[in-house]
């Protein structure tokens, strides 16, 4: 599944769900808003905004992970503080497709294929 479908098909499921950080199981409520997620753990009841480039600088470092680390929320720590709950969304909308690696291109907002090996 390449970035984009994977964010229309986020939008398209997703108003409001109850979902559960894959490592710890701690749940949250997301909302789906347009350019970002609203993200309220359960044990904070705190909202935070997840604007879409937090999505794809994760989506990007997932690309070059392996399989077995691409759902590792550790993996993502420097880049993000919202990993858990944006790995736990990728889970839930992905399933078994693999992640397919795309990079935008800033100005003509055209999409590239690259090879992630």
């Amino acid at each position: 599944m390449k970035f984009e479908e994977f964010w229309q098909e986020l939008g398209r499921k997703i108003s409001q769900l109850n979902l559960q950080t894959l490592d710890q199981k701690k749940e949250f409520l997301c909302q789906y808003r347009v350019g970002e997620v609203l993200i309220t753990p359960f044990s904070s009841n705190e909202s935070r905004p997840v604007d879409k480039s937090q999505f794809q600088r994760v989506w990007r470092r997932a690309c070059k992970l392996s399989s077995e680390e691409q759902f590792k929320p550790g993996a993502y720590s420097d880049i993000t503080v919202n990993a858990s709950y944006i790995i736990a969304l990728i889970d839930y909308i992905v399933k078994q497709e693999p992640i397919e690696c795309e990079q935008i291109q800033a100005r003509e907002k055209k999409w590239k294929v690259w090879k992630s090996d």
